[in-house]
């Protein structure tokens, strides 16, 4: 029996059928892997990144190796993002709140912070799919530029090596071919048995029907072969280089480490070292203007972080960044100015310097109450022998609105003396915060009092210091009052005596 072949006519033969299908097939599945891994850098959708820091344990570990795949995230999934103005610089965090349109939370499963990054549409690479544990680590290795670069050339001398092998082994099959026809001795060969010694692949067997060929003919043309262990060498060195281009293409650093962003321009990990272990406290600072403050002073900074520049953010308990500002710290007590912030709605600060992320502890600013009440002595002078309280009673559901929208709200206090003053030529003089509750929450531009017992506002007070409004009694016994406030003008209803308009 003999074996079907392909013969030096070039005929089709079921050998050569069997090898296109297997082409076919190793395509075909080629070309889904390039589908599924072709990388986000080219304009793919999978991205393959490397676990750098802490942030994200025990989920993932330092040198970890993730891919992600481009799709529509959810809460709960952890992604692969580069926030704008960053460079391309990659974090791996999971979302903990928002969504796509205004910007997804985020938040590292081993930090008690929320990343100060809502990013958006194409700034979200991926959503993690695969981890492999540690992998990561021997990426680095290959991705360090020299050991890349020397098994890339490697593997370009292998394949250029063995590039001329068709021609030599054409002149070992002639060689062979003209032993076997010179051989009279009634070998196996002459008898349809495959020579042991010979290899089979190195000459055309005649096909079924066909005389063999006489003693002293010439044997038909050889077909060209490459030895398989030379074959071998040479495909393994083909793709042994495409995988280091596209390792070198795919892969990059992504941070889990505090939001110590790495490089993306380097071709291995590496970060820079933190300028000391810090232990930071942070205190509202300036003068509070309606419970609202535009500074924060951070403590502890070290003398190795002196002169760096550093960030602060505050942000309330839903993870919304209320404020912010930068300096280059030079004293172990820095002043950061920043915009208008509620102190009482810091719940989180983080400060960045150098780019490393430090969570300092928070004070809030003590509590501020919607009334306070102080005595004043004849000369007009504040004095604390004579201490005095002060209630409030609303008088109306909070904002109504009247007069082409136009925010009312009216209110009682009454005063009481702990300790009563010597005459009723002392007074009282009672700040109000409007800005604290029960007080419904906008800044008054109008008070009025329908019917004033006695009372005025307090000597050097000035309307525009609203929501905080002072006011003074014209002797000891005013018991308090009923204000209306309104965030507009008067009502046209109204004809009493109006304090601030």
């Amino acid at each position: 029996m003999k074996l079907s072949r392909l013969t030096d006519t070039g005929e089709w033969t079921t050998r050569r059928y069997l090898s296109l299908l297997g082409t076919v097939l190793i395509w075909i599945i080629v070309a889904i892997d390039a589908w599924y891994l072709w990388p986000s850098q080219l304009g793919g959708h999978t991205s393959m990144v490397i676990v750098s820091g802490e942030s994200m344990e025990p989920t993932y570990f330092d040198g970890d190796l993730v891919i992600a795949r481009k799709m529509e995230p959810s809460i709960g999934d952890v992604i692969i993002y580069a926030p704008e103005g960053l460079g391309g610089s990659q974090i791996v965090h999971r979302i903990i709140g928002g969504n796509a349109e205004d910007g997804w939370q985020l938040q590292g499963d081993n930090n008690d912070f929320i990343d100060p990054f809502t990013p958006t549409g194409d700034e979200v690479k991926g959503v993690v799919l695969v981890h492999y544990s540690n992998f990561g680590r021997v990426t680095v290795l290959l991705l360090n530029p020299m050991v890349w670069a020397f098994v890339l050339l490697a593997a370009i001398v292998l394949l250029l090596w063995w590039s001329d092998d068709c021609d030599d082994d054409d002149d070992e099959d002639e060689a062979t071919d003209s032993a076997g026809a010179d051989d009279d001795s009634g070998s196996d060969s002459e008898a349809g048995v495959l020579d042991p010694g010979r290899d089979p692949d190195h000459e055309a067997l005649p096909e079924a029907g066909e005389a063999a060929p006489e003693a002293g003919e010439a044997a038909p043309l050889p077909v060209a072969h490459m030895s398989p262990w030379k074959r071998t060498i040479r495909r393994t060195s083909a793709v042994l280089a495409a995988a280091l281009v596209a390792a070198g293409v795919m892969t990059g650093p992504a941070s889990a480490s505090q939001l110590a962003i790495n490089a993306p321009s380097a071709l291995y990990v590496d970060s820079l070292a933190k300028c000391g272990t810090l232990s930071l406290a942070a205190t509202a600072s300036g003068t509070a203007s309606g419970g609202n403050y535009t500074g924060v002073t951070i403590t502890g900074f070290s003398s190795a972080c002196l002169g760096k520049p550093a960030t602060v953010t505050l942000y309330n308990a839903s993870g919304t960044a209320l404020a912010s500002g930068s300096v280059s710290s030079t004293t172990a007590s820095t002043a950061f100015t920043t915009s208008s912030y509620s102190g009482t709605a810091v719940a989180k600060v983080v400060v960045k310097i150098n780019g490393w992320v430090f969570v300092p502890s928070w004070t809030p600013p003590a509590s501020q109450a919607p009334a306070t009440c102080v005595a004043v002595n004849p000369g007009g002078n504040v004095n604390t022998s004579y201490p005095c309280t002060v209630s409030l009673t609303p008088t109306s559901a909070p904002p109504w609105g009247y007069d082409n929208g136009t925010l009312q709200w009216n209110y009682t206090f009454h005063v009481t003396w702990v300790t009563p003053p010597p005459n009723s030529n002392w007074k009282w003089r009672v700040t109000f915060n409007h800005a604290v509750p029960p007080f419904p929450g906008f800044t008054p531009k109008w008070v009025g009092l329908d019917y004033n017992p006695g009372l005025a506002l307090a000597p050097g007070y000035s309307c525009a210091q609203q929501p905080v409004m002072t006011i003074e009694s014209t002797n000891s016994t005013v018991w308090g009052a009923t204000f209306q406030i309104g965030n507009g003008s008067a009502p046209a209803w109204f004809t009493g005596q109006s304090l601030c308009n």
